[in-house]
């Protein structure tokens, strides 16, 4: 290929060979063509053989597990009983992979024979979960590993349950590429699920802002403000990044800091004829929460995922429709992958036809609202400014009616005070009509019979200190009825 570096060919160097197998150590080597830039060629392996007890170091990583109960320090240890010892199992495979393998056979509770037949038949019975067939991919054995255990085939009775595993499962003509088509046929619903909604979101999505009466209004209401407010090169716009909506509620009035622009727009949309349309703007844009939610890299992915699936499970159909090997008992492969590709194949293509309807639709959102064809922006991000929106105009439309209430209930606790302070005058005077209506009428009756006599300063004393007392009682009265009504 242009542009890569010619591989090396290096000599094989003089080092000594185990006399038993031994563990493998799982690492990942460097190509030969790397290694004119590394500094690997400047290393020696020779030269740490002979500081090597090859023979100790052969007892300690030994694929031979052995029942040693002498002392691990090597003091008080009899050589001889170590040598009489016999190998009670056998494992090559790395130890922490091994272990792991371990434990998914653990949880999968079945015999190496049920696992066999449920992976021809791509389990059918629905033995294995998705979890247990995604872990069990982990575990599918290396040709490196096969050929360690290939090295050891004539002990495979003293396998580890790890090692006899993974020999089994390779018994399994073509093992890995039926636990890869089982699990895609697995998750494909799953993936269809994922994608199918969140395409159909982002779709009715731009269909709403494109179309939503209300929110073009709103957008007019807000030009106009903004112009209104601004001058200069700030004003005398036409148009607006619509990310600038989320700046309304920052806008604060000089007045109260608690009033907003938005405040005042959402009391002109709720109060003025004009804007009726924008006043169920929630409901014109109820889909821009799903579309908030969409991320085209996340879709193609997963798109991607079940485009490549497809088509990897039509390749190994092929293959296995044309191997000429035997036929295995209980091999369903063909039979299952054939009417999987059938009923499945068309929904998906479909799905992507729709994939490119929203494309189509989204990228003609983003040139309405920006003017520019070069507009880069995920739907998650472009209809998350929409439904951040939404949320502040909903909380300003609240606050707005509780601002509201309470206006009125001040108003109708000053008009309460003016009725009492009315209703209390006029019994105020009532009541002194009432005390010096008597004496008058009295007087009257006097001088019309002729029995009005002068009184006597004595009487006209009396007569004194009784309306003083009257009057005195009278404002006790009046003072008792006002803390009452308090």
């Amino acid at each position: 290929m242009p542009g890569m570096p010619a591989p090396i060919h290096l000599p094989p160097r003089n080092v000594p060979k185990p006399s038993s197998q031994l563990k493998s150590f799982n690492w990942a080597k460097i190509g030969n063509q790397k290694l004119p830039t590394s500094m690997w060629l400047d290393l020696n392996e020779e030269r740490a053989h002979p500081s090597i007890d090859h023979k100790e170091f052969e007892q300690r990583f030994s694929a031979f597990q052995r029942k040693n109960k002498a002392r691990q320090d090597g003091a008080g240890t009899d050589s001889s009983a170590t040598e009489t010892l016999r190998p009670s199992e056998i494992s090559v495979i790395d130890g922490r992979r091994a272990q792991n393998c371990t434990i998914v056979l653990m949880n999968l509770k079945m015999t190496n024979r049920k696992i066999h037949h449920a992976i021809l038949s791509l389990d059918e019975e629905g033995v294995l979960s998705n979890d247990i067939v995604e872990q069990m991919i982990k575990y599918v054995p290396s040709p490196e590993e096969i050929a360690m255990l290939k090295e050891l085939e004539a002990q495979v009775d003293l396998f580890s349950p790890a090692d006899r595993f993974m020999w089994e499962m390779n018994r399994i003509p073509r093992y890995e590429q039926r636990l890869k088509a089982m699990f895609f046929m697995r998750k494909l619903r799953e993936r269809l699920d994922f994608i199918k909604p969140r395409c159909e979101s982002a779709k009715l999505a731009a269909q709403q802002v494109l179309q939503s009466k209300g929110l073009h209004r709103l957008l007019e209401l807000t030009l106009a403000l903004g112009n209104y407010m601004n001058r200069g090169a700030r004003g005398g716009a036409y148009g607006f990044q619509i990310k600038s909506l989320l700046s309304t509620v920052d806008t604060k009035s000089s007045v109260s800091r608690d009033y907003t622009l938005l405040h005042y727009m959402i009391e002109l949309v709720d109060t003025k004829e004009y804007f009726t349309p924008t006043r169920a703007l929630e409901t014109s844009l109820s889909n821009v929460s799903g579309g908030s939610k969409v991320n085209l890299v996340e879709l193609d992915k997963e798109a991607s995922i079940v485009r490549k699936g497809f088509k990897e499970l039509e390749t190994e159909l092929n293959l296995q429709k044309t191997s000429k090997g035997p036929a295995l008992e209980g091999d369903s492969f063909t039979d299952v992958v054939d009417d999987f590709i059938k009923a499945n194949k068309r929904e998906f293509v479909d799905i992507e036809q729709d994939m490119q309807a929203m494309r189509k639709q989204f990228a003609t959102c983003l040139v309405k609202f920006s003017g520019d064809a070069t507009t880069k922006s995920e739907p998650e991000e472009f209809f998350g400014i929409f439904e951040q929106f939404l949320g502040l105009v909903d909380r300003a439309r609240k606050e707005n009616e509780t601002k509201r209430r309470k206006e009125e209930e001040e108003q109708r606790k000053q008009a309460a005070a003016a009725s009492e302070a009315e209703r209390i005058r006029e019994h105020k005077k009532r009541h002194s009509k009432a005390l010096v209506q008597p004496e008058l009428d009295d007087l009257i009756t006097a001088l019309k019979s002729g029995d009005f006599v002068a009184p006597s300063p004595s009487r006209i004393a009396n007569a004194s200190r009784l309306r003083a007392t009257k009057r005195s009682r009278a404002r006790t009265s009046t003072q008792n009825e006002r803390e009452s009504f308090s």
